[in-house]
């Protein structure tokens, strides 16, 4: 019995992956579905199915989001990070669209894993002129269970993605004895550069 289905189009499938069955079981091997998904004549891209208590704290950072939104403009300007290209906290407006600043939503940026970044990044950063990361910022005052659902929903989607590495990483490691072992793994597993995204779109009139 198959234990992975796949979505059907008239030109591509993506490959699903059970969580339990497929991600978590050690002695599953899954190279010939991501030689599906990743390989020449994949799509690059593949789906993890039943992950447990993803629907709900899904919908609950969701509902965070909108909250968000509804926030005085004021406030939400606290959140504001343009020192680090508004790559923390929120940003609204900075992004284009058709030449013409995007109003239509709303972003939220943070590190669901790490809340303060090493100084020596930080640093490291700086002396290469991108200035990206910085210390998490979050709507405390207005919000008190944003910072919780955001950080347990983001981690949630990052340990699901090491787990798919492990596999990817077994995968090219079987058709490549150049490849580093574990290369994927290590660098998904550096929790400074973890960044997650959450987009909350305004009701259009």
């Amino acid at each position: 019995m198959k234990i992975y289905r796949k979505l059907s189009s008239s030109r591509a499938k993506i490959t699903v992956f059970d969580f339990q069955k497929d991600i978590m079981d050690p002695k599953r091997d899954l190279r010939r579905e991501i030689e599906e998904s990743y390989g020449p004549k994949g799509m690059g891209i593949c789906l993890v199915s039943n992950i447990p208590d993803f629907v709900q704290k899904r919908s609950q950072l969701l509902w965070q989001a909108e909250l968000l939104g509804q926030l005085p403009k004021e406030r939400r300007a606290r959140l504001e990070r343009p020192d680090v290209h508004y790559q923390v906290g929120w940003s609204c407006g900075v992004e284009q669209f058709q030449g013409k600043p995007d109003f239509s939503k709303g972003s939220f940026y943070a590190n669901p894993v790490l809340d303060n970044i090493a100084q020596e990044v930080l640093e490291q950063e700086k002396a290469q002129g991108i200035s990206t990361k910085a210390h998490n910022i979050w709507p405390s005052q207005d919000l008190p269970e944003f910072e919780g659902l955001f950080k347990g929903l983001g981690s949630m989607v990052h340990s699901v993605g090491q787990e798919l590495c492990r596999h990817l990483d077994y995968y090219v490691e079987s058709n490549s004895q150049a490849y580093e072992r574990g290369k994927l793994q290590r660098i998904t597993g550096n929790k400074s550069g973890v960044v997650g995204r959450l987009l909350h779109y305004f009701p259009q009139t």
